[in-house]
């Protein structure tokens, strides 16, 4: 985790002052800061360009809420897409109270299920970074760029079984 929040240097301060401030977590202002440092320094060093917050919910986001996978949920836009949301210019980000280890995990099973259903997207996480209420929560990315990619070159786990 520790090599996690190195490489990402903003996100480890906000995930600090979470740390330190709990009435900033769940909606407050150190939370805000904690999800805008991830569109400005986690997604772009993964998949590049410049990202901002959607401004409303993406239409098809009702398949992944079907999924117990997707818990406090935000919405990156690639800040380039014109147009309506596709998987393509979005970055879901989940915030799930299940964690994960080495081996088997609640968040694991669910990320097969949702690409199971054809839903063509890579799933990385880190245990115990969910800004929403850390340590208890675990930060998900769900986009389809992340499929490819390695994972552990930034501090993720791919958590899709790929055969």
């Amino acid at each position: 985790m520790t090599d996690f929040l190195d490489r990402f240097p903003r996100f480890g301060a906000a995930m600090k002052r979470l740390a330190e401030h709990r009435s900033e977590r769940a909606g407050g202002p150190g939370y805000r800061e904690a999800i805008d440092t991830i569109a400005d320094e986690i997604i772009p060093a993964i998949l590049g360009d410049a990202w901002k917050r959607a401004q409303r919910q993406p239409f098809f986001m009702d398949l992944a809420r079907a999924s117990s996978l997707i818990d406090h949920p935000e919405y990156l836009r690639r800040a380039s897409a014109h147009g309506p949301h596709t998987w393509r210019n979005l970055v879901l980000i989940s915030q799930p109270y299940a964690g994960f280890n080495n081996d088997i995990c609640v968040v694991g099973r669910e990320a097969n299920r949702m690409v199971e259903r054809k839903v063509p997207l890579g799933v990385w996480g880190v245990p115990r970074l969910g800004p929403w209420n850390p340590p208890g929560t675990s930060l998900v990315l769900l986009a389809p760029g992340l499929i490819g990619r390695n994972a552990a070159e930034f501090g993720f786990s791919d958590l899709v079984e790929r055969t």
